[in-house]
């Protein structure tokens, strides 16, 4: 007999009680396929994908009054179920669910005068503030619920001055979690 993927109600009312033992082994196995898909994801659509530059970009020397999307982005990486788009310098959310977002920022020396976020749909989401030492990496992580066409940037606000070095990797990256 083929497996058969059944709803939760049909599984509740297979597995009512064994007292008599009538659970059978198909009955696993249609418990077994309706509860993962075809990629072994419990009852859960993947979703990942992200925009990233490892290449040196040097702000333009003028101060950032307001938050500025970056739009340098270079390179994204492999999606399912959110859009990373290098054109549109985002990451657009495809499917409902809990996500790990995470921004990774490399940069040189000084930049205490510049600060940094995620937004989504063009409002905090995730704040970054950058240090004041010699060569800094910088990691933020936290877990959203985010919907179907919400979009995620990356935007900065602050001083540049001539002597502002460059960022030299940045990386947003979302990850569906539940």
């Amino acid at each position: 007999m083929a497996d058969e993927i059944k709803t939760e109600a049909q599984l509740l009312t297979d597995f009512a009680d064994n007292n008599t033992g009538e659970i059978s082994e198909q009955d696993l196995r249609n418990f077994v396929v309706s509860i993962y898909d075809e990629v072994g994801n419990a009852g859960m659509t993947p979703a990942y994908g992200g925009v990233y530059r490892n290449t040196d970009y040097a702000f333009p020397e003028e101060d950032l009054e307001d938050w500025v999307k970056f739009e340098e982005f270079t390179d994204a990486m492999p999606t399912t179920g959110v859009t990373s788009s290098t054109a549109s310098d985002s990451i657009t959310i495809d499917t409902d669910g809990d996500y790990l977002v995470s921004l990774s920022l490399t940069y040189k020396d000084d930049r205490s005068g510049l600060r940094c976020r995620v937004a989504k749909n063009g409002t905090l989401l995730l704040p970054i503030k950058l240090q004041n030492v010699e060569t800094m990496r910088l990691n933020n992580s936290q877990i959203f619920s985010l919907v179907d066409t919400d979009v995620l940037t990356v935007e900065f606000v602050g001083s540049i001055q001539w002597w502002t070095p460059p960022i030299t990797y940045i990386n947003l990256l979302v990850h569906r979690i539940g």
